[in-house]
Formats: C-alpha cells, structure tokens, sequence
C-alpha cells in the first residue's frame, strides 16, 4: 500500500502521450502507464522521471516541483 518500490525505468513516447515505468519492490517487477492529454508535458515528466530512476516512489513523491511552475 502506499508509495512503495523503486522506479527502475522509464519508456516515454511523447507521441502517443504515454509513460511506461518499470517499478521493482521486494524483487518483484511491476509495469505502469501514464496517459497524458498533451504530448509535449508527457515529455517533460517523462524527463523528470528518468532523471529520478533508481530512487524510491516515496522519494519521487515527495519531490517539491513548485519552482518549476
């Protein structure tokens, strides 16, 4: 429950608005999908997330994007 498991990988086709990630916890690999409305943001936080891989889901967030607004 909650906000568990290491962000490994990140696949983002902008063009379809979409984010693959890859999360591992306790050994075990897990697939997500973020769709997106708009493809040039799914690009932007599909940089951030690739620049996070490797540091826990609870670390990502409670990432303070404020100053990027």
């Amino acid at each position: 429950m909650g906000e568990i498991g290491v962000l490994k990988y990140v696949l983002c086709h902008g063009l379809n608005k979409e984010c693959f990630l890859i999360i591992v916890h306790e050994g075990v690999g897990y697939i997500g999908c973020l769709l997106f409305d708009d493809a040039a943001f799914c690009q932007q936080v599909g940089k951030l997330l690739e620049n996070h891989a490797g540091r826990s889901i609870k670390e990502i967030g409670d990432l303070d994007l404020s100053a990027t607004l």
